[in-house]
């Protein structure tokens, strides 16, 4: 489950240590975070079991590509 929110922190901290980043990679991973956040939320809207996994994932899902500058990660329902 936490396969793509640690690939965009080792961008993250990449970024942070000066290295050229590959913005294709960044961009790819954060569509497919932007996909599996709201089957996050919806997971986490209808169960109360696993709650602290859930949680935990999507608040990584949200905080990475935040982070990076992408915007829609800051707003609460998905743009259409």
């Amino acid at each position: 489950m936490y396969t793509l929110t640690h690939k965009l922190l080792y961008h993250v901290l990449r970024m942070k240590r000066g290295c050229k980043e590959d913005i294709g990679a960044i961009e790819y991973f954060c569509q497919r975070s932007w996909n599996d956040i709201h089957r996050t939320w919806g997971y986490l809207q209808t169960t109360e079991e696993n709650r602290f996994c859930s949680t935990d994932l999507f608040l990584e899902q949200m905080l990475f590509c935040s982070m990076l500058g992408y915007e829609q990660f800051f707003k609460t329902r998905k743009q259409d």
